[in-house]
């Protein structure tokens, strides 16, 4: 019994193949050229990702604050209390609270800290989100005055005022506190860090939500 077959140089050349199959290569400069192609085009890429990424989370942080409102008006009418949505500014601890965190909290006749609603916590907005303002001025481009503050919050349990915090309250009827006028709470794209000067950056100030709560109904709108 012969063997296998062996193809012949002869063989291999009828059924095609012609000679050592030559390998290309690319030289340093088309490879220089590609990196520069690839980088151009990542670039492009990476700037509306980010833009859109951060437009959801102003979005997603806006809808975030807007049902924590709602809900605390909703929980001052059914208990007839008189209900606050925490939101600390410069007055957060260590910079733990921010601008980036909110929670609803019962407070007195003189919007004192009277303890936390049931069943609640610290929420806090996406990354890269702040609320830069709550407060009276419509349109606001930095931080002013809190128009309503609640005195007196005690975040760790110890019957220790931590904090005082601007806030929205509600009263039992639904309306806010404030009286002259609306009040508005500005969810924008930025962030805080304690390490820089000033701490409060704003990324994109065209970035932003508005919601606007009603005087006398404390509804809130996004504007």
């Amino acid at each position: 019994m012969s063997g296998p077959h062996q193809i012949s140089p002869i063989e291999n050349g009828r059924a095609g193949f012609t000679g050592p199959v030559r390998q290309s290569r690319f030289t340093l400069v088309e490879l220089l050229v590609v990196l520069v192609i690839t980088g151009i085009m990542f670039g492009l890429v990476v700037a509306p990702f980010d833009a859109m990424m951060g437009s959801t989370g102003v979005d997603g942080g806006a809808r975030m604050v807007a049902s924590q409102l709602r809900l605390a008006r909703q929980y001052a009418i059914s208990q007839r209390k008189r209900v606050a949505v925490l939101f600390p500014a410069n007055e957060g601890p260590d910079g733990e609270l921010k601008f980036t965190a909110f929670r609803s909290c019962e407070v007195n006749s003189s919007n004192a800290w009277v303890g936390w609603i049931r069943n609640t916590k610290w929420e806090y907005l996406p990354s890269g989100t702040i609320v830069r303002d709550a407060d009276a001025t419509q349109g606001a481009t930095t931080p002013v005055t809190n128009a309503v503050t609640v005195t007196g919050v005690d975040l760790d349990g110890d019957a220790a005022a931590d904090l005082d915090s601007r806030a929205v309250v509600f009263q039992p009827n639904g309306a806010i506190t404030y009286n002259a006028g609306p009040l508005y709470v500005y969810v924008v794209e930025g962030y805080f860090d304690p390490s820089l000067t000033p701490p409060l950056r704003i990324v994109r100030d065209d970035n932003v939500q508005e919601l606007e709560i009603g005087q006398y109904t404390g509804r809130v709108t996004f504007q």
